[in-house]
């Protein structure tokens, strides 16, 4: 009687452990799931590259360097003063030890400048010939401290532009640069700076163009 009693007792223990498995299976599925939610940009490790690591939209600059240009001879006639006491000259006449001499009037003493170079070759290096580039002055100068002549030397879609140094517009354009892909600014529109007077420059001790607003005076 007692033994008869305990055989349906299998079934049903059976069936509960079907139902367990039922129920319990559906959520071992959960972490497979999330896992499936990935970016479409994503690698097989599920890393996605940040947005900011990747470099800037180049822009041509306002001002680079298409090709080279070759200087002409001509000069304005210098500004100095004859007889002024102790002066290096007193006239053009007495500019003789390079190309286009002239006398002119620098920081109150007068000096002989001349004219460097005609054309990029005439200049060392990667120098580039800057027609009428001199320091208060119209010869024409190598600007030997750059990185390039041409946007050429700056590789493909590259550009090479001018630059000027610590002083501003004080001193003019000092070199030639390529830009790069960690630049901070293209073109001086970019820089405000005090009062307005900020400017695009290339900086050499860190590697790229950034904004500035040093000036010299005197």
């Amino acid at each position: 009687m007692n033994r008869l009693a305990l055989l349906p007792i299998l079934p049903l223990c059976a069936l509960w452990s079907c139902v367990r498995d039922e129920v319990e299976t559906p959520a071992d599925t959960d972490a497979g799931a999330d896992a499936a939610v990935l970016p479409a940009d994503a690698s097989p490790d599920g890393y996605v590259e940040p947005a900011d690591a990747l470099p800037p939209v180049p822009r041509v600059p306002e001002k680079h360097r298409p090709a080279a240009e070759m200087c002409d001879d001509l000069r304005t006639p210098g500004s100095a003063m004859p007889g002024i006491e102790g002066a290096s000259c007193g006239a053009d006449a007495d500019c003789t030890d390079g190309d286009n001499g002239r006398c002119v009037d620098f920081r109150g003493d007068q000096q002989c400048n001349y004219d460097e170079c005609f054309a990029d070759a005439d200049c060392p290096g990667m120098g580039v010939c800057a027609c009428g580039g001199g320091f208060w002055s119209d010869n024409n100068v190598c600007l030997n401290d750059g990185n390039c002549r041409t946007d050429a030397d700056c590789g493909e879609g590259g550009a090479c532009s001018p630059t000027l140094g610590d002083c501003g517009d004080y001193a003019g354009v000092v070199a030639y640069y390529c830009h790069t892909p960690t630049d901070e600014c293209v073109d001086d529109a970019d820089c405000t700076g005090t009062a307005g007077r900020g400017y695009c420059a290339y900086n050499p001790a860190a590697g790229h163009w950034m904004c500035s607003d040093a000036q010299c005076v005197g």
